[in-house]
């Protein structure tokens, strides 16, 4: 039988071990379509099989984001994610932001 995959909420962890990450809200408040985010994925029939992953945002409504994976997992226990496998959560659930690169249009506007 195959376990549910489930994203975890790294807000809701953070918050249990006391660390407050308002600048992380506050940055993930500013994302934008094609952004990309890391989230932990966790299979639900064993919780220590887990793996942080890139997801390209496609969507953003309120608190629900939607993205596609950017990579492929390495654990066997989570090898049903596929790149570009489609993924819905929410902002609380992000772990962290990847930081844009800058674009060769981007420094000749800063430059």
């Amino acid at each position: 039988m195959r376990h549910p995959i489930e994203i975890e909420n790294i807000d809701e962890l953070r918050l249990q071990e006391g660390i407050d990450d308002a600048e992380l809200r506050e940055d993930v408040h500013r994302l934008r379509v094609g952004d990309h985010v890391r989230l932990t994925f966790v299979n639900a029939g064993n919780p220590c099989a887990r793996e942080t992953l890139v997801v390209r945002i496609t969507s953003l409504k309120g608190e629900t984001v939607r993205g596609k994976l950017a990579g492929q997992p390495t654990r066997a226990d989570l090898a049903m994610l596929r790149a570009g496998s489609p993924v819905i959560f929410t902002r609380d659930q992000i772990h962290s932001i990847v930081k844009r690169q800058p674009t060769l249009e981007r420094m000749k506007d800063e430059g």
